[in-house]
């Protein structure tokens, strides 16, 4: 059972009980957790931890809260057994597997600490969304070129005071130990993206990967919401999992109105469902109010 660190846990642990002894693949007792879960909180973090290859958790250092406005919501922090920090080679390891085991070890993933996930995984809509926010990180924050230009950014600001640093506090260590770590930060994420995406595929039954390309005729007249992305260039490009379905909606600038999508699907129809498995091209068409 939870432990309260400041108020009542009841609530939550009433939810787990009833995550228990229900089926969440009936839509109805999913949609009951899901009122009292932040879903679109929850995932991103599980996504996150699974992404950095954090094998001190979720056994350990797993926080959430609420308050009388809000859902339960889940606090990131404490991931030093992540990354690669420990290990040269850890962006191989298989952490979708490691979190959603359902007989692992009293640490660090104990029966207990992922039975909400693995719950939530019986979930078809669940199930679709934790990919497709997968593939959006894909496509955008986990891409090794801009994993490497924000570890650049905050190593650069960290350098000048590097060598001061360990002149006081270093213990025998040196600068060039602190520039061997941030190569390995570096090291992970040039490496995690191919190995992660053969364990979605694998874990889940998915055939591969196809390519999809967003035009936007005008991108100042409008922009086009992918799942959890909002694109705003005139092209876009990025790679989503086969027959899992994609949630695109064209969104107009003031004084602009959706006109059309073309491409390989000719609709007037501003929100679109695709499940493809082949690569596919849209443009978004805005014109004029």
């Amino acid at each position: 059972m939870a432990k309260s660190s400041e108020g009542s846990n009841d609530s939550y642990n009433d939810l787990i009980d009833f995550v228990r002894n229900n089926s969440l693949m009936v839509q109805s007792n999913f949609d009951y957790v899901a009122n009292q879960i932040d879903i679109d909180n929850l995932i991103p973090y599980l996504v996150a931890q699974i992404y950095f290859d954090n094998w001190d958790w979720p056994g350990n250092n797993m926080k959430f809260w609420n308050s009388p406005s809000t859902k339960w919501r889940w606090i990131l922090y404490d991931t030093d057994f992540a990354f690669g920090a420990w290990d040269d080679v850890a962006y191989n390891k298989d952490t979708l597997s490691f979190a959603l085991e359902e007989n692992g070890p009293g640490w660090p993933n104990p029966p207990w600490s992922n039975l909400l996930f693995r719950k939530l995984m019986e979930n078809s809509q669940f199930r679709h969304q934790f990919i497709n926010q997968f593939a959006d990180e894909f496509n955008g924050r986990f891409k090794a070129a801009s994993v490497t230009q924000h570890i650049n950014a905050i190593a650069n600001s960290m350098e000048p005071e590097m060598e001061r640093h360990f002149q006081r506090w270093g213990d025998g260590k040196t600068v060039d130990v602190w520039q061997s770590a941030v190569s390995a930060l570096r090291n992970f994420g040039n490496n995690r993206l191919s190995p992660l995406k053969g364990h979605i595929r694998n874990y889940f039954g998915i055939s591969g990967m196809y390519q999809l390309n967003i035009a936007i005729n005008n991108p100042a007249a409008g922009s086009v919401e992918l799942n959890s992305l909002q694109l705003t260039s005139a092209n876009w490009q990025g790679e989503y999992f086969n027959n899992i379905p994609v949630s695109l909606t064209a969104v107009p600038s003031e004084g602009y109105v959706f006109s059309h999508w073309q491409g390989d699907i000719d609709t007037a129809t501003d929100s679109l469902e695709l499940s493809r498995s082949n690569n596919t091209s849209l443009e978004a068409v805005f014109i004029r109010d």
